[in-house]
């Protein structure tokens, strides 16, 4: 080029290469960014609820079951059974006069088997007996508590099935208003709609029972009548199987014998 000297061009050469070598290499060093995978958020793991208790029947120690007439003996009456220990008490209450030997028999009482244990014999209607049996033992449905006449021992005079455990309910009547009156009820069921209804209870108390609608706290009307109390027992079949009574919406109430407004004893029906 005119006017310019060989070696100027020469370096000015050699200064573009070396500003395009620094620009390259800079270029170089400058690190990639490593792409930084999102933080995983962490999600509580749900607990495991813990497996809910069943609820478990307390065993039944003591029960009554109806002694029915037969064979048009004019005969009826009613046992209670109490556990002692391994053995059990059988206290029988029966019209008296008419039977005198009484057992436990295998079977029930449309088909009785033999004896399976000795009761002692009738004395003014009265039977008490420790057999050496457990109640647990006996409630299996495949018992009966039978009576014979007592100038002919084939001939039957009444008669109870003692029920499998779960056909039986036992309530417990709790004093109201100190009464002085507590006791027992026995629901057994007898047939799909049948229920039979045995109450055992102080007796000189009270006179009307009934199966009300609602609990012993708010009590409504009557469902169902039960038959009065004699001598503290009332037996009664009402029609009403024993499921559609374990709804929690009904309880059994006693009313005073001399003022049946006031309520001696009550007892809720439970639901299963």
């Amino acid at each position: 080029m005119p006017g310019v000297s060989t070696s100027r061009v020469v370096l000015g050469a050699f200064g573009v290469i070396a500003a395009t070598l620094v620009l390259a290499a800079c270029q170089q060093a400058e690190p990639t960014a490593t792409p930084v995978p999102p933080t995983a958020t962490r999600v509580p793991a749900t607990p495991t609820p813990a497996p809910t208790a069943m609820a478990v029947a307390a065993p039944i120690t003591s029960f009554a079951i109806a002694l029915k007439e037969q064979n048009s003996s004019g005969q009826t009456g009613h046992a209670v059974l109490t556990a002692k220990g391994e053995q059990t008490e059988v206290v029988l209450k029966a019209t008296s006069g008419i039977s005198r030997a009484n057992h436990i028999h295998s079977g029930t009482c449309a088909t009785l088997g033999g004896v399976a244990h000795p009761l002692t014999n009738m004395a003014d209607g009265s039977s008490v007996t420790t057999v050496n049996a457990s109640v647990s033992s006996l409630l299996t449905g495949g018992f009966a508590i039978n009576l014979h006449n007592a100038t002919n021992a084939g001939v039957y005079t009444s008669c109870g099935d003692i029920p499998a455990q779960g056909k039986v309910l036992v309530v417990e009547l709790k004093e109201l208003k100190a009464s002085g009156q507590t006791g027992t009820a026995t629901l057994i069921s007898s047939a799909a709609d049948k229920t039979d209804v045995v109450l055992v209870a102080t007796t000189g108390i009270s006179r009307a029972n009934h199966i009300h609608s609602g609990t012993c706290a708010q009590l409504g009307g009557v469902a169902h009548g039960l038959t009065n109390m004699a001598d503290g027992v009332s037996v009664t079949t009402v029609n009403a199987g024993l499921d559609s009574l374990r709804t929690g919406a009904f309880a059994i109430n006693l009313h005073k014998a001399t003022d049946a407004s006031v309520y001696t004893a009550c007892g809720d029906i439970p639901k299963p």
